[in-house]
């Protein structure tokens, strides 16, 4: 990510204006060794206000149970699904996380009042396309299974912002309100919960179904107005979404609520939730296709109402980590 991110955007960083206190100690831009040698957190690709975010997730690998993998898909088969048909050598993105790209706005406006936004972007490292799972069903449709490439249902849908774009306030006493395209408070939960935390070799990060409790396209919200809250050793959270399909969201409705909190070395958190009308995606391989449509601009949909519970807890202990977890979804 370094690599590809600090060519192109070197030059505009150093170009920023820099405070008194920046020039003082010497930057970790000054040198290009510097800058690959660092971290994340310590030399961020920054310009005021605004930080570049993301990560580049390439690589190539052997499956027993594999399939091509589609173009705007965001990975293979890391686990069994439908189409996957055989023994092969392919390219395999996003094996420890989803590659994204975007960036990250903290603006303070008034004493401890700040604006915030995101705004990112998840792609196909190798075809450079914005994932879109609905397109990755579509473009299934006339192929047989052992003809068929990777396709998922999925919340990204080849949006510029398929991962996150919201804006909010944020002040550290009242907490964080947010508007716009967000993680549902399960995705943020589970994934934090995960104790292998990976798209290849966690259930939990190649299946967006527990996420979504039970529905993986509501595993983010395009219209949520969120809600955060940490007191002491609590924390708090609240979403709602606004508007329906109309909107670009997967469900008619959708709301969640999470309550958890640290207790020395104890992580727990709970968070329930509940969608109207989900719409479940998949391809009209070995089905007859409706007259009049174009069959790569069409999937098969079906509506449930889903909604479930996640239970989750973390204890460190030394160096280890326990991890314990339920997530139970019902349509």
């Amino acid at each position: 990510m370094k690599l590809v991110l600090g060519a192109l955007l070197l030059a505009s960083v150093l170009a920023g204006p820099a405070s008194a206190a920046e020039t003082a100690a010497p930057s970790c831009l000054s040198r290009f060794w510097d800058y690959l040698n660092s971290s994340v957190q310590d030399c961020p690709l920054q310009y005021g206000p605004l930080t570049l975010v993301g990560n580049i997730d390439g690589g190539f690998g052997y499956e027993q149970w594999g399939a091509p993998i589609g173009p705007t898909a965001d990975k293979p088969n890391y686990a069994i699904v439908r189409n996957s048909a055989g023994v092969r050598w392919l390219r395999a993105p996003n094996a420890i996380s989803t590659s994204v790209i975007g960036v990250a706005f903290n603006q303070k406006i008034f004493g401890e009042l700040s604006l915030v936004g995101v705004a990112e972007a998840g792609v196909n490292p190798y075809s450079f396309r914005l994932i879109n799972g609905p397109q990755s069903l579509a473009d299934n449709n006339l192929a047989t299974v052992p003809n068929q490439r990777t396709a998922f249902d999925s919340s990204r849908a080849g949006q510029w912002d398929n991962s996150q774009g919201f804006i909010g306030v944020s002040q550290p006493v009242y907490g964080t309100l947010t508007f716009g395209r967000t993680n549902a408070l399960t995705t943020s939960a589970v994934g934090a919960y995960d104790p292998v935390a990976s798209v290849a070799f966690s259930q939990l990060g190649f299946s967006a179904l527990y996420s979504g409790l039970g529905a993986s396209p509501t595993a983010r919200v395009n219209t949520a107005l969120t809600y955060r809250l940490t007191f002491r050793r609590l924390h708090f959270a609240v979403q709602t979404q606004i508007g329906g399909y109309g909107e670009g969201n997967a469900a008619t409705a959708q709301s969640q609520v999470q309550l958890g909190g640290r207790f020395g070395d104890l992580w727990l958190d709970a968070i329930g939730g509940y969608a109207q009308n989900a719409a479940l995606l998949s391809s009209y391989s070995g089905a007859p296709l409706p007259p009049g449509y174009d069959p790569n601009a069409i999937v098969r949909a079906t509506l449930a109402n889903t909604g479930g519970l996640a239970l989750l807890a973390r204890y460190d202990w030394r160096p280890f980590q326990f991890y314990m977890g339920y997530v139970g979804a019902i349509r």
